[in-house]
């Protein structure tokens, strides 16, 4: 039989048409309406009809489709005020697109795609390994700037939080190796390599003879990447970096301040100290932010970023029962604005989730009657530590 071969809506040269996982085949979740009747009415791009409407019950696909948000309407009238999807693809469809998502060329078709598979991720229903070099694959072709940044963005979550702690390290450096790759081969001087350098310096480990000396030759010139401008903001990148693991010390820092001491260099030096990986750099960050009344709000803020940057669960732990001893006092002594920095700023995410949680809960049974705007924090807080443990424990568990 004479195959016919179509272009696909997603961009690539597809398969047979008849083949199962077509990308015609990929029924992706577009928008939901109310009809009058209350029936939810809900679009797809399937073979069937590109964008036709289809009810619940007459859909093609085996997704499970979820929506939240959707406003409710008076009779007689419709609205599209969907404010939150969730795409999910049926087995055939989730197999080709996670390998061949790199290959779309239509660049809302890839985001869409990838964002579905994020969000399957985060929801503990894609191993957090496979999403990993899924994104990989990805950077190495993508050329929205948008989609880059955030793809880099959900990638350090996924292999900084969601991978099964076994795993991590070795993941960890799996990335580095890619992105430094990807870096040296991106076009001299782009956003992409940019972007590539600068995901690149936030995976360094103490003891990374490799990453320590691209870092040290970053700074100092002995590296190089074709048309990367090292400007004075990407010199206290690569400094933060060089400190997170241990590779330059106070006196480094001064030094390096000392050559321009601005009041900008000024908090980048603070956030370099801070985030040094030793217990008495954490404990200064912490007094520091706490109970230095000179420091001016930039600088609180970036001695609280730098605090919780530094990867290393063993330097977060101490700090998880202090931080909830710490809410109420926080919020009676300091104004929102400062109180908000620290709240989040101080908060130890790389602390056992599953400790988190515990003291997190509790905290929040305790404050019932506490102001709205302090359990906001709180909760958002401690809700990450709850999608973190559980993501773990699907990972784990695979």
């Amino acid at each position: 039989m004479k195959k016919s071969v179509k272009k696909s809506a997603f961009g690539v040269d597809p398969a047979p048409y008849e083949h199962p996982c077509v990308p015609e085949q990929l029924c992706l979740f577009d928008v939901a309406l109310l009809r009058p009747s209350g029936r939810s009415m809900q679009r797809f791009c399937s073979p069937a009809g590109i964008g036709e409407d289809v009810l619940p019950d007459q859909s093609h696909s085996q997704n499970h489709r979820r929506n939240r948000g959707t406003k409710t309407c008076r009779a007689g009238e419709q609205t599209r005020g969907l404010t939150y999807t969730k795409i999910r693809f049926d087995a055939e469809s989730q197999a080709f697109a996670e390998a061949n998502l790199h290959r779309f060329d239509d660049a809302l078709a890839r985001a869409v795609t990838w964002l579905a598979f994020w969000d399957m991720t985060r929801d503990g229903e894609f191993p957090a390994e496979r999403f990993v070099d899924m994104t990989l694959r990805l950077l190495a072709t993508e050329t929205e700037s948008t989609t880059f940044r955030y793809a880099l963005a959900c990638m350090s979550t996924t292999a900084h939080h969601y991978v099964a702690p076994a795993r991590r390290d070795d993941v960890l450096r799996h990335v580095a190796a890619e992105l430094w790759t990807l870096a040296n081969a991106a076009e001299a001087g782009s956003d992409t390599q940019f972007q590539l350098a600068t995901a690149y310096l936030g995976y360094g480990e103490e003891g990374d003879a490799a990453f320590a000396a691209n870092a040290h030759g970053l700074l100092d010139g002995t590296v190089r990447l074709e048309g990367l401008e090292i400007d004075n903001n990407f010199t206290w990148t690569i400094v933060q970096a060089l400190t997170s693991v241990n590779e330059m010390t106070n006196d480094d820092v001064d030094a390096q301040l000392a050559k321009k001491e601005t009041t900008e260099n000024r908090e980048f030096a603070y956030g370099a100290r801070a985030s040094m990986a030793t217990a008495e750099a954490k404990e200064w960050a912490w007094d520091q932010a706490l109970h230095n009344d000179e420091l001016t709000n930039s600088q609180l803020e970036a001695v609280a970023r730098g605090f919780s940057a530094t990867p290393r669960p063993d330097l977060a732990e101490p700090f998880a029962a202090k931080y909830f001893e710490t809410v109420d006092w926080v919020w009676a002594n300091k104004t929102y604005h400062m109180a908000e920095a620290l709240l989040n700023g101080l908060y130890p995410g790389y602390a056992d989730p599953a400790t988190l949680v515990k003291l997190g809960d509790a905290w929040l049974d305790e404050h019932i009657a506490a102001d709205n705007a302090l359990k906001r924090l709180i909760v958002e807080n401690v809700a990450s530590s709850h999608r973190t443990l559980k993501v773990r424990e699907y990972n784990e568990a695979l």
